[in-house]
C-alpha cells in the first residue's frame, strides 16, 4: 500500500459536468477521492502503470479512484472515480468483513 501524506498535490483529469447538479457536488467528490486516496481500504496495481484505491469516505461513501502517481516527486493525477454499486460493493465489503471471535 502507497504511503501517501495529506500534503500530495492532486491533479484531476476533466470531470463530466453532466455527472453533477452543482459546483458543491464536484467539489465534495474531489475532498472524498483524495480522503480515499490518503487512507485507502485496499490500494492495488491497475492496468498500464496505474492503481486503484477503494474505501469507504466519512461520509459512507465507497468509492473506487483510478490513479497514476505522477514522476513529481508527492502528486497523483487522477483518471476516474466512482461510487461502488451492486456486486462490486458487495464483494468490497465480504472482502473487508470481520470475522467473528
Amino acid at each position: 500500500m502507497r504511503d501517501l501524506s495529506p500534503d500530495m498535490t492532486f491533479a484531476y483529469s476533466s470531470i463530466p459536468k453532466q455527472m453533477f447538479r452543482t459546483f458543491t457536488d464536484i467539489m465534495s467528490l474531489e475532498s472524498e477521492v483524495e480522503e480515499i486516496l490518503i487512507h485507502p481500504a485496499e490500494d492495488r496495481p491497475g492496468k498500464g502503470g496505474s492503481r486503484v484505491a477503494l474505501g469507504r469516505t466519512s461520509s459512507g461513501r465507497f468509492l473506487r479512484v483510478v490513479y497514476v502517481p505522477d514522476p513529481e516527486q508527492n502528486s497523483i493525477f487522477v483518471i476516474t472515480a466512482y461510487e461502488l454499486k451492486g456486486k462490486p460493493l458487495t464483494a468490497f465489503q465480504r472482502r473487508h468483513r470481520r470475522k467473528p471471535r
